[in-house]
């Protein structure tokens, strides 16, 4: 038997947050600067129920508003970037398809929802991370690890949650905004907040448009985000949350193949066309601290559609998805405990055809439907010690039925502000479309296991922090190929991740703060 082993290694160093605020920024209103993350910031990504930041290890991420407006950040690509253990890869220019590895895993393996609701994933199943912007969001929250058991398909490398805003009550206001720079390059954005007793109005809609810096290469963006609430009684809440985008992208190919040679085509006429949508109402139902209920159903879609393409293989590839949820948050009265749960319905579509009549597309079609339950058990065992378990069942028409699992214990130390962290968990993924469209639909559901390990701790009375997160994962029947141009070889493999997160946060003074992280990962394909 002969193997081949692929080993990588990467190191990454961030130095990009040495921030000089404003005279009227938020940390001038206090009169004491304290860090990010003990300033009663609340995150619901990691258990799908509100907790504070600073009681969650360095494997979860937040950035508001008022933070990424100081970092002068204009995408959620560059706000990911701002975050340990992520590997952006941009595929070219602006607008082109931009990769995201988590600790290791492949692009379709982190899931991307919008106030908790998944967006559509398209054909190639890594959410066209080129096109998501910044409209209308209050922040960005991001968990690295398997979350596969409160999440489902497509969360075993982590979850990003993108926060609508929401307006307060006497919010009436309407901003606009425009940028300009070379390669004729526009940016528009108009952002609205109007708020009343019972109702709260918060959009942003935007139109990018660049040449960007080779032949055909232009990109041309329009994307909203729409959230509305309306409180019907004390208790009862409905709201609406709705996006959308497109986006034409000239594509030139590949520079090392220019035409004249083999295979050349550089540079090339070819145009894709992405266009997707999320509509999604809810109800909510709040009996003060102790209670909530939300029902909420989905419509999303995504279309690619590929035109003018060297190799003459123009098609449409539609996803279509339906999704229904019910979670449940129970705290139990003079408690220390928090009950989660719910139950998810989830029918997925996609079907690819060719445009013309000679175009080298084979039709594909795939439907899958994915039923499950979930719960969460959130105890604090005593004034130090808590724990967290989650569990699911998956059951699935097309793909085989799936239990995963996650489970975490963490212990704080009050009198030296140390807090120590420990998690085991396991995810899984049905195969992307375009994987069951190569490979003719005769796939296993990629599975990972993974535990963690990690401490954050606090100096200068709060003042400076630093954390560490050392984490082991392992995935088996990963769709891999091998790169191959202009045909790629597919197979199935097993592989192993390893690798270690870690940060500094020092808050200088009220104005001045500073920002290092290092990330290590060695990743091995057998």
């Amino acid at each position: 038997m002969f193997k081949m082993k692929i080993k990588t290694s990467c190191h990454s160093i961030c130095l990009g947050s040495l921030l000089l605020q404003s005279v009227v920024s938020a940390a001038d209103k206090k009169p004491e600067a304290v860090l990010e993350y003990e300033m009663g910031k609340y995150v619901v990504v990691a258990t799908r129920t509100p907790i504070q930041l600073g009681e969650l290890s360095l494997s979860t991420s937040f950035k508001d508003e008022e933070m990424i407006e100081r970092l002068q950040l204009h995408t959620v690509v560059d706000v990911l970037k701002e975050f340990p253990g992520t590997a952006i890869v941009p595929n070219g220019h602006a607008g082109a398809v931009t990769s995201l590895f988590t600790r290791g895993t492949e692009s379709n393996h982190t899931a991307i929802f919008i106030n908790g609701r998944r967006l559509p994933a398209g054909v190639f199943g890594q959410y066209d991370l080129g096109s998501l912007g910044l409209e209308n969001l209050s922040s960005i929250e991001f968990v690295r690890g398997p979350s596969s058991s409160l999440y489902g398909a497509d969360a075993m490398g982590g979850v990003i949650d993108l926060r609508s805003r929401k307006a307060s009550k006497n919010d009436k206001s309407l901003t606009l905004s425009t940028e300009t720079g070379s390669f004729n390059t526009n940016n528009l954005k108009l952002n609205g907040l109007i708020g009343g007793d019972v109702y709260s109005i918060a959009f942003g809609v935007s139109h990018l448009k660049t040449d960007n810096d080779r032949p055909n290469s232009e990109f041309e963006r329009n994307a909203g985000n729409l959230y509305a609430t309306c409180k019907l009684s004390p208790s009862l809440v409905l709201d609406l949350q709705g996006l959308f985008y497109n986006n034409t992208l000239g594509v030139p190919g590949d520079e090392r193949f220019p035409i004249g040679t083999p295979f050349g085509t550089y540079p090339a006429n070819a145009i894709n066309k992405v266009s997707a949508y999320l509509i999604s109402p809810s109800i909510t139902f709040q009996q003060g601290d102790d209670f909530s209920a939300q029902l909420f159903y989905s419509k999303i879609e995504n279309t690619f559609e590929a035109a003018k393409d060297s190799f003459n293989n123009n098609h449409t590839f539609d996803e279509v998805g339906d999704e229904v949820q019910l979670l449940l948050n129970l705290k139990l009265h003079d408690k220390p405990v928090v009950l989660s749960g719910g139950l998810s319905y989830l029918n997925l579509k996609y079907d690819r055809k060719p445009t013309e009549a000679t175009s080298t597309t084979t039709p594909f079609d795939f439907s899958y439907i994915n039923k499950a339950i979930f719960t969460q058990l959130m105890w604090d065992i005593n004034k130090h010690l808590r724990f967290i378990g989650s569990g699911r069942f998956d059951q699935s028409d097309q793909f085989e039925n799936a239990v995963t699992g996650n489970v975490e214990l963490s212990y704080y130390i009050p009198s030296s502000g140390t807090r120590f962290f420990a998690k085991y968990g396991e995810g899984m993924a049905p195969p992307e479309a375009s994987d069951l469209s190569r490979l003719n639909g005769d796939l296993k559901s990629e599975k990972i296991n993974a535990w963690e390990i990690g401490m954050r701790q606090e100096l200068l009375d709060k003042r400076l922090a630093l954390g560490f997160v050392y984490f082991n994962s392992k995935i088996k029947n990963l769709v891999d190929n091998d790169g191959g141009y202009p045909v790629a070889n597919y197979e199935v493999v097993d592989t192993e991740q390893e690798g270690l997160e870690s940060e500094l946060i020092w808050q200088l003074n009220k104005k001045l703060r500073a920002r290092i992280s290092y990330t290590y990962l060695h990743a091995e394909v057998t």
